[in-house]
């Protein structure tokens, strides 16, 4: 998708997340469209998956809070935040300019019921990437 660079390993995922107390593992109901290796953050009174897939770590419709503790997990995973549209954002959480072969203006996709959008879309994730 434009990006390259080492992935981010199941393993240091888990270990990463089992370290921090505000993670636990999904429930039953909540497993439905979470991978093998996703994990429920407690820390802003509803729970929030962050979901490990294919060495990247996805968080749909995050708020500002999420994306502050998706920057701390990044910078021990040596990672970036960045949005579907190729959006980076530094540690501080604010837009730092666009991924290598990314429009600046992201692609509106017409046609998709709220539940499509909800089940596919997933606005940030962290990865490694080299620019």
């Amino acid at each position: 998708m434009g990006y390259a660079g080492p992935s981010i390993a199941a393993q240091e995922w888990i270990e990463l997340i089992n370290s921090d107390p505000k993670f636990r593992e999904p429930l039953e109901s909540e497993r439905a469209f979470l991978g093998p290796h996703a994990r429920i953050w407690n820390s802003l009174g509803m729970p929030v998956a962050f979901d490990w897939r294919a060495g990247r770590i996805e968080v749909k419709d995050p708020a500002a809070p999420t994306i502050t503790k998706m920057i701390e997990i990044t910078r021990i995973l040596r990672a970036n935040v960045f949005s579907e549209s190729g959006e980076a954002f530094s540690e501080s959480g604010h837009h730092a300019g666009f991924l290598p072969g990314f429009e600046q203006s992201p692609i509106v996709r017409v046609g998709l019921s709220h539940q499509e959008r909800s089940s596919r879309i997933r606005p940030l994730a962290a990865a490694r990437f080299s620019t």
